[in-house]
């Protein structure tokens, strides 16, 4: 979760500040609180377009009351932000792997 918790915030602030939020963020997740560090990290990619179809086709969530996204689905920008987070945290760690979830020949389909 320390990975999750690190790209989703820096998604939020300047990225002029981010570096120094991941420091914050791993201070405080593994040495004050005790996580463990995590042996691996998979990042499950997929164009953000097929994402929001996905989204689309899922049933009715009760909590949503009416709407078919939540408040992080709903906000595409701040999910490419994600993304670009990920994608960085990636090629900065070794222990953090991204895998695509579409073809090679059509970023419109799920691998089977």
């Amino acid at each position: 979760y320390v990975p999750s918790n690190i790209n989703f915030c820096a998604a939020r602030v300047p990225k002029g500040k981010r570096a120094a939020l991941r420091r914050w963020i791993r201070t405080m997740e593994h040495e004050i609180f005790g996580i463990p560090h995590e042996d691996a990290t998979l990042f499950l990619s997929m164009p953000l377009k097929l994402s929001q179809r996905l989204i689309r086709a899922k049933d009715d969530r009760g909590y949503l009351r009416g709407r078919k996204r939540d408040a992080h689905e709903a906000d595409t920008q701040y999910l490419a932000e994600v993304a670009r987070e990920y994608e960085r945290f990636c090629r900065a760690e070794p222990t953090a792997h991204l895998v695509s979830c579409t073809s090679r020949s059509s970023s419109s389909r799920l691998m089977k």
